[in-house]
């Protein structure tokens, strides 16, 4: 393995070596130069169709999204804080969808932060979150973005959505809201980069996979 004789190189602890292999082998699938490179090896999933790869129809999603977007606030012009405001909007959330999210540690080993249910239940079929961040078509540059960026999730049309609340991604995404906003007028959500969303469904990246 290459990756395993690159490391033997260096002095370092059995420990660290399998923590930074465990770490690659997670991040690999998202790292574009190693996609490109073993894009010859890779085992496709076989899908007749864009509208045959669907658990929940585009109707039933799109349903759901107007019955609730109309009803959650914005934290401009409101006078409350933005805690208050996501309050708000989980229980709107809630007596539509009937269930609220939240952030927090997985329960999976070294999963880092997941979602959980804090409240009411979820129904087979129902949507959960959403997945917000950058969008990048097929053809867009996403290499510098995509070093160390666990949040890299590529949809079978090959447009990629950056997730990433931290570092580069976040000012990328900053940058692209403050281009398209107009006056007070705001292009996109940005709360979903800190601690509380405005909208409690912007928490789709942090739903774990499945797990080994």
């Amino acid at each position: 393995n290459l990756s395993s004789r690159l490391f033997c190189l260096l002095p370092i602890s059995d420990e660290m070596l399998n923590k930074l292999l465990k770490k690659w082998q997670d991040y690999r699938f998202r790292f574009v130069p190693w996609i490109a490179f073993n894009l010859k090896h890779r085992s496709k999933r076989l899908v007749k169709g864009e509208s045959e790869d669907k658990v929940v129809p585009d109707d039933v999603l799109l349903d759901s999204l107007l019955k609730i977007l109309p009803r959650l606030q914005s934290a401009a012009n409101t006078g409350l804080t933005q805690a208050q405001v996501a309050d708000k909007n989980s229980k709107e959330i809630e007596s539509v969808l009937g269930f609220r999210l939240n952030r927090a540690s997985s329960k999976l080993p070294d999963a880092g932060l997941g979602v959980v249910v804090t409240s009411g239940c979820i129904e087979r079929g129902t949507l959960v979150a959403l997945y917000p961040g950058t969008l990048y078509q097929a053809h867009e540059p996403i290499l510098l973005p995509s070093i160390g960026n666990p949040f890299i999730f590529r949809c079978i049309d090959g447009i990629n959505i950056d997730g990433n609340d931290r570092r580069i991604s976040k000012i990328i995404y900053k940058s692209c809201v403050g281009r398209e906003s107009f006056k007070s007028f705001q292009a996109a959500d940005v709360s979903w980069l800190t601690e509380t969303p405005v909208i409690p469904l912007n928490v789709g990246q942090y739903v774990n996979n499945h797990s080994q």
